[in-house]
């Protein structure tokens, strides 16, 4: 409970004047509270001289004003604040682990003096210590051997799983501890679900679903991913893949697997289908990873990036990095092939900018001209056919499209076979075009038709997705 004195005295030190301050002298002070025990009985009401009113709208941001001065206590380590919620962490190599030890040890003591001199006090039985790095690292040392971090004289325990803020971590960052409590949750709601499954029409479990499971998997959606795994294509999560028991003939979620039956197994001979993969392993989730950038020629799709070109412009930014000095240096992930183009993960912000302000300027080899772009530039491609009045080139026809019908994005669209009228025949000019989700959606709330002239025209369009540059398709 914060006192209400020390919090006035810290409020003036952050320069409130003094109407401000006997205003919160006002809203703290002539507050009572009593006790209702289980029998119904009363305790007698007695003055509140420390907390805020519970609910309150001023209460979280009176509570962090009250410890911003915390970290000023920390010397030798660093440390991250979310509420009431305190972590002292501090990085060191393994020889220099007593050091460190002593070092940490320095800055846990002032903590806990500051929390006695401002009226507070440590929850020792929730304060563990983590000792964190790679399998290589742990492995140097003995947990049950290894000198501790004392609090107040004490010694703490070394903990094998933390939750933090909902996530349980794993000296090693493994998240399968945090799989684990996600998979249990998610059961749990599914069990209690069961019973209803068949009463309920399927909008309403649709939103059962999206309000009471969806929200375990998206909290701290990046954390349940394999740590050793390189950038690409992810298998799904734990917790996608947790082995809840079906009925037959009921739906099984998407990313699960039914479990087979005796009478799943084809006969032996028989031909077994297989689904092919359109997508080629770009996933939503990663198209909108704002840390992630694909490598295109500037004519791409026409001209793809090889691999012997993208060895030539590693070898080009690397020359370019080689003149960075004095400042930190950007770093990437493993990189990706997909459809022409090289998928590239920056490991921050930093590194991202970096690499979309040095590529465009590289001449790795003769003629070459490259790109930074967002995925969305690579997803699949709907077939499209327009035909239109008069013989024009497509750079013609696109800009009377865009001014007539703005926002239908036509510097996202890709002509694929561009035919005029031949002599003696109708003047008319047909292209054929591949055609991004978002314009395909424009299009559609204007029943696929654009003004043109004195009319409109129609645009014909595979709603499947396929890629026109994928199909043998040919316009007479």
């Amino acid at each position: 409970m914060v006192p209400h004195q020390v919090l006035l005295m810290k409020l003036r030190r952050f320069n409130f004047g003094d109407s401000t301050i006997k205003w919160f002298v006002s809203y703290l002070r002539h507050r009572s509270q009593a006790v209702t025990n289980s029998d119904g009985s009363e305790s007698a009401w007695l003055p509140t001289t420390s907390g805020v009113p519970q609910g309150s709208v001023l209460g979280s941001l009176l509570f962090s004003l009250f410890i911003n001065d915390l970290p000023d206590v920390l010397v030798d380590s660093r440390c991250m604040l979310f509420a009431d919620d305190l972590q002292v962490y501090s990085s060191f190599f393994p020889k220099d682990f007593a050091r460190a030890l002593s070092a940490f040890n320095r800055n846990v003591n002032p903590v806990s003096s500051w929390a006695t001199a401002n009226g507070l006090s440590l929850n020792r039985a929730k304060t563990q210590v983590m000792l964190m790095g790679s399998d290589a690292f742990l492995g140097r040392f003995d947990l049950s051997t290894t000198r501790r971090v004392l609090l107040e004289g004490m010694p703490l325990p070394y903990a094998t799983v933390v939750k933090s803020l909902g996530v349980y971590i794993q000296p090693n960052l493994d998240s399968g501890a945090h799989v684990k409590q996600v998979v249990k949750r998610v059961h749990r709601v599914l069990y209690s679900l069961r019973h209803h499954r068949k009463a309920l029409p399927r909008p309403i479990r649709k939103e059962l679903v999206e309000s009471l499971i969806f929200p375990h998997f998206n909290y701290a959606e990046p954390v349940p991913v394999d740590k050793a795994a390189p950038p690409g294509p992810k298998a799904p999560s734990g917790a996608q893949k947790s082995k809840i028991p079906h009925k037959e003939g009921t739906p099984v979620p998407r990313g699960q697997k039914r479990r087979k039956s005796s009478g799943d197994t084809p006969p032996v001979g028989a031909p077994v289908s297989r689904r092919r993969r359109t997508d080629e392993g770009i996933s939503a989730a990663r198209v909108a990873d704002p840390l992630t950038r694909a490598i295109v020629a500037d004519n791409y799709p026409d001209d793809p990036v090889t691999r012997t070109q993208w060895l030539l412009l590693q070898e080009a930014v690397m020359g370019d990095m080689d003149r960075i000095a004095g400042q930190s240096l950007p770093e990437f992930g493993e990189p990706l092939f997909r459809r022409g183009a090289v998928i590239v993960v920056a490991k921050n912000v930093f590194s991202r900018d970096w690499m979309e302000g040095i590529v465009p300027k590289l001449s790795p080899w003769e003629g070459a001209k490259l790109k930074v772009v967002s995925l969305e530039v690579l997803k699949k491609l709907h077939k499209a056919v327009i035909t239109v009045p008069g013989r024009l080139d497509s750079k013609t026809i696109f800009q009377r499209i865009e001014r007539l019908c703005p926002g239908l994005g036509t510097e996202q669209w890709r002509v694929y076979s561009e035919v005029p009228a031949k002599e003696g025949q109708d003047p008319i000019t047909t292209l054929v075009l591949g055609l991004p989700e978002s314009s395909v959606r424009k299009l559609r709330e204007r029943d696929f038709t654009i003004a043109w002239g004195l009319g409109r025209v129609r645009v014909k369009v595979d709603d499947k997705g396929t890629d026109p540059s994928e199909t043998a398709d040919k316009t007479e």
